[in-house]
């Protein structure tokens, strides 16, 4: 069945239209690509206001425009929630486990150019339950935090270990680690047994001061 587009003036077929159920044949009366046309156009006509002060819906507080991001397709032209509200979203959500595995594989494949990778996220998830959310080498609770500038190198956070002499990384090759174990290792190049030492200090220093 074909329906005229109000806008374009175009027979086109009903999946086309949006439906609308008291339209014609139960859909709008303009075509999907008319609809989105008119919906570009007036985000673009719309007069962003500088001066003004909105109320944040997720803090509550009064706060001046600049603070939060535009959006013409909202009435006032900016989103709903400040800056620093938005920031802190996207932290938590990036902290979650499927995400913050998405972002360690995805480093980790840069970080390994010149190995065949191939991990999953799903491997990474896997490891984690299986490793009951602790470091495979110190048992320390892993976290995955993102911070509000995604940044994932807290020293408590997990990262993926591998043994650096092989050339090919499978879901069989890799451990969940403490960041801090990473970094030892690989940027100050500490054996097993320094890295053990220092981790006992460190945790040694951090209850002292709790």
């Amino acid at each position: 069945m074909y329906k005229v587009c109000s806008q374009c003036k175009k027979h086109k077929e009903l999946n086309d239209f949006h439906k609308l159920q008291k339209g014609l044949y139960g859909r709008h009366s303009m075509c999907k690509m008319c609809r989105k046309n008119t919906r570009i156009l007036r985000s673009r006509q719309k007069v962003i206001k500088t001066n003004i002060y909105l109320v944040c819906s997720d803090c509550n507080t009064q706060k001046h425009c600049s603070e939060f991001y535009i959006n013409r397709s909202s009435n006032c032209g900016y989103q709903s929630y400040c800056k620093t509200c938005q920031t802190l979203k996207i932290s938590k959500s990036m902290s979650k486990l499927e995400n913050y595995a998405k972002i360690i594989l995805k480093k980790f494949i840069k970080k390994n150019k010149k190995k065949i990778v191939n991990i999953t996220v799903q491997n990474i998830i896997d490891a984690y339950h299986r490793q009951y959310g602790l470091c495979a080498i110190t048992r320390h609770k892993m976290t995955h935090d993102t911070d509000v500038h995604q940044r994932t190198d807290n020293i408590w956070n997990m990262s993926i270990y591998i043994n650096p002499k092989l050339t090919k990384i499978t879901e069989k090759d890799f451990k969940l680690v403490i960041h801090f174990i990473y970094t030892a290792q690989n940027l100050y190049k500490l054996d097993i047994k320094q890295t053990l030492n220092l981790y006992k200090n460190l945790v040694e220093d951090t209850n002292s001061k709790n």
